[in-house]
């Protein structure tokens, strides 16, 4: 690797940010394609991280739903949550009380 090679990380994310969905599939695959076909090149560190946050930010856009049940009662429960990081901030509110049965990506 080329060590004068330097990435703005900061950069690449609000890229990312600002991507469609189709936009950022695409890219992701690019870069890895790129990586793939020449992994001696010196940019190819910075087309691994564009990739990890193309996949972030499609993680962070994509909605859960999970259900299972609640209580001493086992109450039946379904929710839908903004991300995977929003479901599990939930689970670790609800530790110990909650039963998880199944989730899916909306």
């Amino acid at each position: 690797m080329d060590a004068t090679h330097t990435t703005d990380h900061a950069t690449l994310k609000a890229r990312a940010r600002k991507m469609t969905d189709a936009q950022l599939r695409w890219t992701a695959n690019d870069c890895r394609e790129a990586y793939e076909a020449n992994p001696a090149n010196p940019k190819c560190g910075e087309y691994r991280d564009m990739e990890l946050y193309c996949a972030e930010e499609l993680a962070r856009r994509t909605k859960v739903e999970a259900y299972g049940v609640k209580g001493t009662a086992s109450k039946p429960w379904r929710k839908t949550f903004a991300n995977q990081k929003a479901f599990e901030k939930w689970l670790d509110k609800n530790a110990g009380d909650v039963e998880v049965h199944g989730t899916r990506e909306l």
